[in-house]
C-alpha cells in the first residue's frame, strides 16, 4: 500500500509527507493563502527573486546584487544550482529549485508582500 498525503486547498499531495509538509510551509498554504503559480509567476515576484538572489549567493553561487531582478547572471547561478543538484539546468526559477534551496539553505525562503 502506498500511503499519499494531501492538503485538498492546494491539491498538493505526496507519499512523501516531509514533502507534503514542506510545500505547504513554503508556500503559505498552512496558512491558508494561495501560492504562485508556474515558474513564470515566482520569476515575476521581484520579493522573491531577491530572496533566491541571496541564498544562491550564500551558498556560493554568483547571482549577482540581491536586485530582485532575474537577468542573465542570475539564471546561469539558478542552472549551476540545478546542476549541482542533478536537476535539469534550464536557470527557471520553479517550485523544484525553490524546495532544493531550502533544503540544502535549512531554512525557509521569507517574502514579505
Amino acid at each position: 500500500y502506498e500511503i499519499q498525503f494531501c492538503d485538498w486547498s492546494s491539491d498538493v499531495c505526496s507519499s512523501d509527507l516531509s514533502e507534503a509538509i514542506l510545500k505547504s510551509l513554503i508556500f503559505g498554504r498552512a496558512a491558508g493563502k494561495a501560492g504562485p503559480g508556474p515558474a513564470e509567476r515566482f520569476e515575476e515576484r521581484r520579493a522573491l527573486v531577491s530572496q533566491v538572489q541571496a541564498m544562491l549567493a550564500a551558498m556560493g553561487y554568483a547571482a549577482g546584487p540581491p536586485d530582485g531582478r532575474l537577468d542573465a547572471k542570475t539564471r546561469d547561478a539558478i542552472r549551476q544550482f540545478e546542476s549541482d543538484r542533478h536537476l535539469s539546468a534550464r536557470g527557471r526559477l520553479t517550485e523544484r529549485v525553490l524546495l532544493e534551496m531550502v533544503i540544502v539553505a535549512g531554512r525557509p525562503i521569507v517574502v514579505n508582500g
